[in-house]
């Protein structure tokens, strides 16, 4: 997923077009991918924000160890 938003964020940079909502996308997929989720379905962003927020899980609501 994280290519795609790139993909998306390098397009409107060349037509010179504002995007306010590549920032966010961009930063949490890069933390994924740096958490070890890169091959990974892209809700798994969920879980590396979760990570960093000291093992916080939506789907249980339990904490587990980070990656």
């Amino acid at each position: 997923m994280l290519k795609d938003v790139t993909l998306y964020a390098d397009l409107v940079a060349r037509l010179g077009v504002a995007s306010l909502n590549a920032s966010g996308p961009l930063a949490a997929f890069g933390l994924a991918r740096a958490l070890g989720y890169a091959d990974d379905i892209s809700n798994t962003v969920v879980d590396a924000i979760g990570d960093i927020s000291g093992g916080v899980r939506l789907h249980d609501g339990e904490r587990k160890e980070s990656r």
